[in-house]
């Protein structure tokens, strides 16, 4: 009796613990990217918080973390993310202290701040081309960089993506900075050229262009004929070395995310708005049409890739612009194994 009694209660438990795993489904079975989990016990419902510093205000540009977050595939990864928006001027600083664990910053702010010492690391590459171009109406001749010479050129001040795009279109093209009149006007691209208070003003290629276009200007627009490594996924070397599996999983759920974004954009909008409620209010048909413009900025043959060449032209135009002070060795500012 007593052998019978034991028999049926272990057959009861191998039920029960059948029954519980057959209820949770897998990761393969989900529409999550098929990639290993975070050292997150993946059988808990426990989630691990990390935080990822977006260097703008709320905006469809971030359009592929919203995906990735709306469809679960940071969950899958055993990730709850936090999104913290700010501008790029302290990105670094927080990333290499530890305060964030992912940080959205270009490849120009990353050496920079490794030239000061910060352990910082870009792990995937979103924007594939720079999104700096510089803008004026049509009355207002710009087909060359040549053209510039004499004009009243705004950008939001000497410092960040904008100014380093002005010095990289110098460096290409053998001019100097006091060839031309630049103007800081802060983040009044827009305004200041309709009012003509500006005759080319540098913008963020899928912001201002766009909303002036939208207004029914007629728009000439002159891009920056330089390889510069753009926006991506940077990290402190710190957590590579504790947590590379964290790493992996957070860059592969992203790049889901970025992949059903170029896949389905309308789905991605939709997302999009849910995340940025002032949208709903404005004009959506804008938003769309800078998501649009932004995913030709994220396309590749291979998402998330560091081109190495492009990170060499870089390191070579801030030498010579006197941003960087000596050459840095590369493999350590750029990782492309979290990608693959």
């Amino acid at each position: 009796m007593l052998r019978r009694l034991l028999l049926l209660l272990i057959g009861t438990l191998l039920l029960g613990a059948c029954g519980g795993e057959a209820s949770k489904p897998s990761l393969s079975e989900t529409t999550s990217p098929k990639f290993e989990a975070t050292s997150t016990d993946s059988k808990s419902l426990r989630l691990r918080d990390v935080t990822l510093a977006l260097a703008y205000i709320p905006n469809v540009q971030f359009a592929p973390f919203y995906v990735a977050e709306s469809k679960g595939y940071y969950k899958a990864a055993g990730l709850k993310v936090k999104f913290d928006y700010n501008f790029e001027t302290d990105v670094a600083q927080r990333l290499a202290q530890g305060n964030i664990e992912f940080a959205m910053m270009s490849g120009i702010s990353t050496l920079l701040a490794r030239q000061q010492g910060l352990p910082v690391v870009t792990v995937a590459t979103i924007n594939q081309k720079f999104p700096v171009v510089f803008v004026s109406k049509a009355k207002t001749p710009l087909a060359k960089p040549q053209d510039l010479k004499g004009k009243r050129i705004g950008l939001p001040g000497h410092y960040g993506a904008n100014y380093y795009a002005v010095l990289a279109l110098l460096h290409a093209n053998k001019m100097a900075e006091r060839d031309l009149n630049l103007q800081d006007i802060g983040f009044n691209q827009v305004q200041m050229l309709l009012e003509d208070k500006v005759d080319v003003a540098v913008c963020y290629a899928v912001n201002e262009p766009i909303q002036l276009a939208n207004k029914g200007e007629k728009l000439n627009i002159l891009s920056v004929d330089y390889p510069l490594a753009s926006d991506g996924l940077a990290v402190n070397q710190k957590l590579l070395d504790k947590d590379a599996k964290l790493v992996q999983s957070f860059v592969q759920a992203t790049l889901h995310g970025l992949q059903a974004t170029l896949d389905d954009p309308d789905m991605a909008f939709e997302v999009s708005l849910n995340n940025i409620p002032e949208a709903k209010q404005g004009d959506s048909k804008l938003q769309r049409k800078v998501l649009q413009a932004a995913l030709e900025f994220w396309k590749s043959d291979k998402l998330g890739f560091s081109d190495l060449t492009v990170w060499e032209k870089t390191q070579e135009f801030l030498l010579a612009s006197k941003l960087l002070n000596k050459a840095l060795p590369l493999e350590g500012a750029v990782n492309n194994s979290f990608i693959q």
